[in-house]
């Protein structure tokens, strides 16, 4: 990659000051920020799902494989003999924001083209410098206008707020996405990133990002109905000091290489919070499977309790609680 950047871009354009990517390894990695900081670069990174923020590279890709796709053969194999002309159409177009196109940015001046006449008329140095002064000047004034045409953000929380998040790119175990909730939380805001960026509190079974634009976020409302508020049940804190949480049901199942697990709703915590959970472990709870087994009838059991009767055994209330891990949730499940 660092290669890549002095063959293509240091070489023809000097050091940049930032740059804008998203978080894949590729820009964000030990040794892009160590040369970045070696070299006085900022890198900036685009928060989670939001692809406006290098909306520009995103809308340019898209362009280049829409020509592409117009221009390759049928086996696709020469793609690649067609990206120097892509790219000279791509620089040669007019930006919607600065009204010039890259070349004329740049350069002050398009470039010819191979059927276009030969123009003998050569400028004056003065002329250019001019030209290059007007042409700068008009683009500057076009983004201060188009930035200040943006919308700016309506919304604004605070540290310690309470948000839905939007769903819409989070992956989750449920099988269709046109079913699944459209929003998930509230989580609580940790931290503000920006006026357009907040870091939420995420349980530790969410993999993913934590930082989010601001248009992915809606302030969440307590239900006020007879003075009732949404909290989640705390802890039971057993002799020995550790956390159990209640067994609410068995929503899913998996079984691989290293047997069978239960995916966990705990009670009081939305499909979020769930885990995947030892079905040895689970069987343990005789409240819990006799659920399973009625919800669930062509279910897998685990050894214990295949072939074996099930002895009855006399409920403390304690039966449906235990420690809660964290497993991978994103491993294939089985969904009824």
């Amino acid at each position: 990659m660092a290669e890549i950047f002095i063959r293509e871009v240091w070489k023809l354009h000097g050091t940049p000051m930032t740059t804008v990517s998203d978080r894949g390894r590729v820009f964000n990695n030990e040794f892009q920020r160590a040369l970045f900081e070696k070299l006085g670069i900022k890198p900036l990174y685009s928060t989670a799902y939001h692809p406006e923020t290098d909306g520009l590279s995103e809308r340019t890709n898209q362009w280049l494989e829409g020509f592409l796709r117009s221009y390759c053969n049928y086996a696709q194999d020469d793609w690649a003999t067609w990206l120097p002309i892509a790219e000279f159409c791509c620089n040669n177009q007019v930006n919607s924001s600065t009204g010039k196109s890259a070349f004329e940015t740049v350069y002050s001046i398009h470039p010819r083209w191979t059927i276009a006449p030969i123009n003998s008329k050569v400028p004056h140095a003065e002329d250019m410098t001019k030209e290059m002064e007007k042409i700068w000047d008009e683009v500057k004034a076009s983004i201060e206008f188009h930035k200040r045409k943006e919308e700016a953000p309506k919304k604004e929380f605070k540290v310690g707020d309470k948000v839905w998040l939007v769903t819409t790119n989070i992956q989750t175990k449920r099988p269709t996405k046109k079913l699944d909730n459209k929003k998930a939380g509230p989580f609580t805001i940790v931290e503000k990133i920006s006026s357009h960026a907040y870091r939420l509190e995420l349980p530790a079974t969410m993999r993913i990002h934590n930082v989010f634009h601001i248009n992915l976020l809606s302030a969440f409302k307590e239900d006020t109905d007879f003075h009732r508020k949404q909290v989640k049940p705390p802890p039971i804190i057993t002799e020995e000091g550790e956390e159990e949480y209640e067994v609410d049901k068995i929503v899913a199942w998996r079984e691989d290489k290293d047997g069978l697990r239960y995916q966990i709703r705990w009670k009081g915590y939305d499909e979020l919070e769930d885990t995947m959970e030892r079905a040895e472990k689970i069987a343990e709870l005789p409240e819990v499977m006799e659920v399973f087994k009625k919800e669930f009838p062509e279910g897998p059991l685990p050894a214990t309790l295949k072939n074996k009767k099930k002895k009855k055994k006399k409920g403390t209330g304690r039966l449906a609680y235990m420690s809660m891990s964290h497993s991978n949730r994103y491993a294939p499940l089985q969904v009824p």
